[in-house]
C-alpha cells in the first residue's frame, strides 16, 4: 500500500503518539513531509543541530567549533551550539561508561533501522551504545515549545524496540532525552530504564496493532483528535478538525451560559486542537500568497514593528538630554541568565523562583496541581459555627 520511504515512514516513531492515537491520520490526503524549503524555522533549525550533533560525535569535535558555520542552510549561532553541546556532554559521560567496563560497544550515531518483520517499521536513532546485554540510548530534541517527557513515550519505546530487533542480546536499556532549551523540574537531561521484556511486550500489545491497523486500507478511517494532533502535517485535510473549526466559529456564542459544566468542559478540552487548525490554516494561507496566489478574502501586508533608532540618534539625544536619554542597568530575566553559560544556569537554579501568579484553566491532563476554589458559603458556614 505504501512506497517504502528511507527517510521517513508513515508509521515511523517520530510520529507514533499521533499515529498509535489517531490511525487514520495515516490515510488522510495531502502531503506528509514538507520541503526544506517550506518547513517551519523551529523544524529547520532542529535538523541543522541534529547534524551537528552527528558531525561533533563522529570528529569528537566541541559544537562551539562550527559557531558561524552553516549546516543545511543554517548558521550555527550560540543556541544552537550550547544546546548540542549539553547533548555532547551526556555522550562523552556514556562513552566513558562503556570504557570503563571490559565488553566490546557497539556505537550507533544517527543510524537508521528497520524492523525485520515490519518494513514500515523504522526510524533513526540519534545514539545508541550497546555493551553486553545493556544499552544507553539517548535523543536529542532542540526544540523548546514542547517539554518532553522520557518515561512512557511512544516515540523512545518504539526506538527501543527497534535496537531490541537489531541487537536481541541486549536485557535492559536505559532511554534518555536532552532537551537543553526548554524548562523541566528534573533538568536538561532525563532518564528512565526500560527492560527488553517491557518493550517487546509493549511492541507486541500495542504498537505493532497500532501500526497495522493504521496501514490496513481495509480499516475505517478512524481519527481522534488529541495532543498529537499539534505535530500532525496532515492537519488541513482532516475532517475532524475542521468540523470543529467550523462549529466553534458558527457556534452561537450567547447559548454558552445555558450549557453544564460537564458539557462546556468538554468543549474545553478540543480548544487545543480548534487553535491547532487555525494555526495550521494561517501557515496555509501564507505560503499560498508569499508564492504569488491570490485570495479575495486576505492579502499580504508588513508586521507591524515598533519604532527604531536612527544610528546618528544616539549622539543626538546625548546632546540634548544627557543621562535622562539612557534607562537604568536590569538584571537580565532567568532565562536569559541561563544563556550565559554553564555556571549561569547553577546559579540561576540556586537564586531564581517561580512566583505564585493569578489561576487559570488548564486541561486535565496538564501537570499542575488542581487549586480547589471553596465557596463563601463554605468559608462562612465554617465560621459560623464558631460561634454557635
Amino acid at each position: 500500500m505504501f512506497d517504502i520511504d528511507t527517510t521517513h515512514s508513515p508509521v515511523g516513531a517520530s510520529g507514533a503518539e499521533r499515529w498509535m492515537n489517531c490511525p487514520g491520520s495515516v490515510r488522510l490526503p495531502g502531503g506528509a513531509w514538507m520541503e526544506p524549503e517550506e518547513a517551519p524555522e523551529y523544524q529547520t533549525r532542529g535538523t541543522a543541530a541534529h547534524e551537528l550533533a552527528a558531525q561533533c560525535l563522529n570528529s569528537s569535535a566541541d559544537a562551539w567549533e562550527f559557531m558561524g558555520q552553516k549546516i543545511l542552510g543554517v548558521e550555527i549561532d550560540q543556541e544552537i551550539a550550547s544546546g548540542v553541546q549539553v547533548y555532547l556532554d551526556e555522550i562523552k559521560r556514556v562513552r566513558a561508561w562503556a570504557e570503563s567496563i571490559s565488553v566490546p560497544t557497539i556505537e550507533l550515531v544517527e543510524a537508521h533501522r528497520i524492523a525485520k518483520d515490519h518494513p514500515l517499521c523504522y526510524g533513526t536513532l540519534d545514539f545508541a551504545a550497546i555493551a553486553g546485554s545493556y544499552a544507553y540510548l539517548r535523543d536529542y530534541k532542540n526544540g523548546a515549545g514542547v517539554t518532553v517527557e522520557v518515561e512512557g513515550n511512544p516515540q523512545f519505546l518504539y526506538y527501543a524496540y527497534l535496537l531490541l530487533d537489531a541487537y536481541p542480546q541486549i536485557k535492559g536499556i536505559q532511554i534518555g532525552v536532552v532537551q537543553p532549551n526548554a524548562f523541566h523540574p528534573d533538568g536538561p537531561v532525563r532518564v528512565c530504564e526500560v527492560s527488553a521484556p517491557e518493550v517487546l511486550r509493549w511492541a507486541r500489545n500495542e504498537m505493532l496493532p497500532a501500526l497495522a491497523k493504521a496501514v490496513s486500507e481495509a480499516a475505517e478511517l478512524e481519527l481522534l483528535p488529541g495532543e498529537w494532533c499539534r505535530f500532525c502535517p496532515k492537519k488541513l485535510g482532516c475532517p475532524v478538525l475542521h468540523g470543529l473549526y467550523k462549529t466553534a466559529a458558527t457556534t452561537d456564542v450567547e447559548k454558552l451560559p445555558q450549557l453544564d459544566t460537564p458539557a462546556l468542559g468538554r468543549d474545553y478540552a478540543l480548544l487545543p486542537q480548534v487553535k491547532q487548525y487555525i494555526k495550521a490554516v494561517e501557515d496555509e494561507i501564507f505560503r499560498r500568497l508569499n508564492s504569488g496566489e491570490k485570495c479575495e478574502d486576505a492579502k499580504l501586508v508588513y508586521k507591524k514593528t515598533d519604532r527604531v533608532w536612527k544610528p546618528d540618534a544616539e549622539s543626538v539625544f546625548i546632546a540634548a538630554l544627557g543621562d535622562k536619554a539612557f534607562s537604568q542597568p536590569t538584571l537580565l530575566s532567568p532565562a536569559q541568565m541561563e544563556k550565559a553559560g554553564p555556571d549561569a544556569k547553577d546559579l540561576v537554579r540556586e537564586y531564581a523562583y517561580t512566583p505564585v501568579a493569578g489561576l487559570t484553566v488548564a486541561l486535565r491532563t496538564d501537570k499542575r496541581s488542581e487549586v480547589t476554589v471553596r465557596t463563601s458559603t463554605e468559608v462562612f458556614g465554617e465560621a459560623a459555627k464558631e460561634f454557635t
